[in-house]
């Protein structure tokens, strides 16, 4: 009888935990992954704005590839699981770039002055200046070796230099990319037989605007208003 209870008593144990798994894959299946994906997309936009990109390299860029996946998911409906799965990796991540971006920004203060002011300045709307950007931050990296030491006078001049070059052709895309796509497009519509002179004024203005952008791109009252120059 004792034995037959038992077998009975195993037998209800295992059939309610088999429901309560049930139930907890149901519920699991009705959380919604948004808030989830959300909240680790903040916490990319905080770890941007404390340049944890460049400070905490290696942490940043694994929670920027769990995010990228959940986000794909919301818009393939992927199955939640594995939406909240990479949400909850990639916040766990981009919380310890944060962590690690504090702790080593008192050792790479001043450069990243220079650094916020090239982002500031629009950088990251070029593709081909985000290039130039990570091969100045993977030979940043390099020179403290990952932020464990600061840099010596010679060495902070000379990234110095690198961020304010790429602040002025941040500067300069910004203020003249547009013309210069009016420019390419009036060229490849035979612009050069058609209105020679005003093709090349053109080409001369953009050249001029370069120039004075790169000898005080934080003075915008400089930029000339032929910038906007049209070709017809």
């Amino acid at each position: 009888m004792k034995k037959l209870q038992m077998v009975i008593g195993g037998c209800l144990a295992l059939l309610l935990f088999g429901c309560a798994s049930g139930n907890k894959t149901d519920l699991a299946q009705e959380i919604d992954p948004k808030p989830a994906v959300s909240e680790s997309a903040n916490l990319m936009i905080q770890a941007e704005k404390q340049q944890a990109d460049l400070l905490a390299f290696k942490e940043y860029a694994r929670a920027s590839e769990n995010l990228k996946k959940a986000q794909l998911g919301l818009s393939g409906n992927y199955e939640t699981k594995y939406m909240l799965d990479k949400a909850e990796e990639a916040k766990l991540n981009f919380e310890r770039a944060l962590q690690l971006s504090r702790d080593r920004v008192p050792i790479a203060a001043r450069i990243l002055e220079a650094r916020r002011s090239s982002l500031n300045a629009g950088l990251r709307n070029s593709e081909t200046l985000v290039a130039a950007l990570a091969k100045v931050d993977d030979d940043l990296r390099d020179e403290t070796n990952n932020f464990s030491r600061a840099l010596g006078s010679k060495e902070f001049s000379k990234f110095q230099k690198k961020y304010l070059a790429l602040e002025i052709r941040a500067v300069q895309f910004r203020e003249l990319n547009d013309v210069e796509n009016t420019i390419r497009k009036a060229d490849r519509a035979d612009a050069d037989d058609l209105v020679p002179k005003t093709l090349g004024q053109a080409q001369l203005d953009v050249s001029e605007a370069e120039n004075l952008i790169a000898q005080s791109p934080r003075e915008p009252n400089i930029y000339p208003p032929f910038v906007t120059h049209e070709v017809n």
